[in-house]
């Protein structure tokens, strides 16, 4: 990375092979690209071991983004999953540094951290987000923005206890709310001078013509096509 250029830090997305998690990136790079000159970019993302990352690295085809990992284990049984979670429960502060060891040798040289996968602020995947709040103090501590970029989150609602943690904890940072339900809900925890609605940044994503013989079916002019995630 440059010492002269401005470094930015994409970290909480899910690898390529989610292609919305990567869509989300490509929209975010396409956005700063358009107010800061020729800035650089280091993606921190949930792997499911080094394979993965690997591949991830050599297939980038952006010069300007570069790949590393979150340490966070997600292999149920293994020595790293154990520490985890003898560390969620005994010493919660320690996880920012488990967690983003390999994201804090460039802390000092970003110009902001944005916290980025779409709806990892919520509990209703794997209960408490606890590596995304500890992305939100390893930065905020150190005096760098961070934003919330583009996302959903919560609702906390059936955790109450936590909900009121969360309340506290996020008027630390900026949030850019992608949809309603986010921004209403939390204006309903007193967060609102630093919510702002926007659009999903996956959006921004460059249109494509879809080669017709492997598509397999007709394209219609003027036709739409809509992808229905199961979650809906």
């Amino acid at each position: 990375m440059s010492n002269n250029r401005d470094l930015f830090i994409l970290a909480g997305n899910g690898s390529y092979l989610n292609r919305g998690c990567e869509a989300i990136v490509r929209g975010t790079v396409a956005i700063l690209r358009q107010y800061f000159e020729r800035p650089e970019f280091r993606v921190y993302s949930h792997f499911e071991g080094n394979d993965s990352l690997e591949t991830q690295f050599f297939r980038e085809q952006d010069p300007d983004i570069s790949h590393d990992q979150i340490c966070a284990c997600r292999k149920r049984f293994d020595a790293a999953w154990f520490a985890t979670n003898i560390l969620k429960r005994s010493f919660p502060g320690a996880l920012k540094d488990l967690f983003y060891r390999n994201l804090k040798p460039y802390l000092s040289q970003a110009k902001a951290v944005l916290a980025i996968g779409g709806d990892n602020y919520s509990i209703d995947y794997h209960g408490r987000p606890i590596v995304c709040t500890a992305l939100d103090d390893l930065v905020t501590v150190r005096g760098k923005p961070l934003v919330i970029w583009g996302a959903s989150v919560g609702p906390f609602t059936r955790d109450p206890s936590y909900e009121n943690y969360m309340r506290e904890h996020l008027r630390n940072v900026c949030i850019l709310a992608r949809e309603s339900l986010t921004q209403k809900y939390l204006a309903g925890l007193g967060l609102v001078e630093n919510v702002h609605r926007v659009a999903d940044p996956a959006f921004l994503m460059a249109p494509e013509e879809p080669d017709q013989e492997k598509l397999g079916v007709p394209l219609h002019e003027g036709g739409i096509g809509i992808n229905l995630s199961p979650l809906l």
